[in-house]
């Protein structure tokens, strides 16, 4: 939870993206689900490497897959309402200069809960 203070200056549409998606080793077939990066506009990139364990070795420890290519898995991937605005400060800074503002992402049940202004 985060508590901010400003108004709202830029509003995005409303959009559905999607909530993660599920990769598959081409090593081990072990499926990993990553979840999207909201900060990111809602990307999902694959793992950097796989992190399955596979048994074996002369004392029957395992060891780390480690592979680094992946194919994501076809099939529906679970979705999210998304929303991007731009925040303004409400103090207006003594140089002349223009407020500071930030992006803020909205999700869920949040997204059409704002309005400019």
């Amino acid at each position: 939870f985060v508590l901010a203070a400003g108004r709202v200056a830029r509003l995005g549409a409303s959009k559905a993206a999607e909530r993660g998606k599920a990769f598959r080793c081409a090593a081990c077939g072990q499926q990993t689900f990553v979840g999207a990066r909201v900060d990111l506009g809602c990307r999902v990139d694959p793992p950097v490497a796989c992190e399955a364990v596979r048994r074996g070795g002369s004392a029957g420890k395992g060891w780390a897959c480690g592979c680094t290519e992946f194919s994501a898995v076809e099939g529906v991937a679970p979705m999210m309402d998304y929303q991007e605005l731009r925040l303004q400060d409400l103090t207006m800074p003594a140089t002349g200069k223009s407020p500071g503002s930030m992006a803020v992402v909205l999700t869920e049940d949040l997204v059409g809960t704002v309005a400019p202004g």
